[in-house]
């Protein structure tokens, strides 16, 4: 029987079949022009009924086929607490917070740093920036959370399941490192507005968290601490993050 003459798609010695870029292509353009049709038709539909709401579902979709694929590589993400202005109709109700020094209403989310299944070692550094506001009379005492989720998507917001707190980090500001900051009368009291870095990385001895707390002006220390810790937490089991108390 004769052998079918050569194809310039097909390699007879390893049997691979050959593909060029512009044939692959055109099989993903198709998909591609069909999700691109059903969003234009979800906005236009948002913009001829209840416009901002509906734009937002569509982009609240979008990011979260974004998320699962990015779930799958388990990319670096560590979170912390961090403070937005409020979205009527777009953020939950649970999620809302009060500045009182600039009386706007915000929201308090979640920002992922180290992922579930990343191993952190003596070169792991987090640097997270902090605010909050200090009020006369009361406590210099400062604190903050080290959390764990063992979801596989961790959740966007602090009141969601799935969030387990492991330690807390703490330290004590002084009279001399408030003085530094901004300061006003707010309902009759002094208050400072406080910001400064958190700097955390592992310890020297195994299974233990040091943190300092630093000026973002001139890097002088505040304070610091260390912890004891599981770190098969963090490389085995669930993403670590951080949220704020002040």
């Amino acid at each position: 029987m004769s052998r079918a003459p050569e194809s310039e798609n097909y390699n007879w010695e390893e049997w691979n079949v050959k593909i060029k870029g512009v044939t692959m292509k055109a099989f993903f353009d198709k998909v591609i022009d069909t999700i691109l049709q059903l969003l234009e038709k979800e906005v236009s539909r948002a913009a001829r009924a209840d416009g901002q709401r509906l734009i937002h579902l569509v982009a609240r979709r979008s990011v979260d086929w974004i998320i699962r694929d990015r779930s799958k590589t388990e990319q670096t993400e560590l979170w912390v607490g961090s403070r937005r202005l409020f979205r009527e109709d777009i953020d939950p109700k649970e999620s809302a917070g009060f500045c009182a020094w600039t009386k706007e209403k915000i929201s308090c989310k979640m920002t992922w740093f180290i992922a579930k299944g990343e191993i952190i070692d003596e070169r792991t550094r987090i640097i997270l920036s902090v605010y909050g506001i200090l009020v006369e009379d009361g406590s210099f005492i400062q604190s903050e959370n080290l959390l764990t989720c063992s979801l596989d998507i961790p959740p966007i917001y602090a009141f969601q399941d799935g969030i387990e707190r492991v330690a807390k980090l703490k330290h004590i500001l002084t009279q001399a490192d408030v003085d530094n900051f901004e300061n006003r009368i707010l309902e009759g009291k002094r208050c400072w507005k406080i910001k400064y870095l958190r700097e955390i990385h592992p310890g020297i001895r195994q299974g233990t968290l040091f943190f300092k707390v630093k000026s973002n002006v001139d890097g002088r220390e505040f304070g610091h601490g260390e912890i004891q810790y599981d770190n098969t937490v963090v490389a085995d089991k669930a993403h670590v993050g951080q949220g704020t108390d002040v």
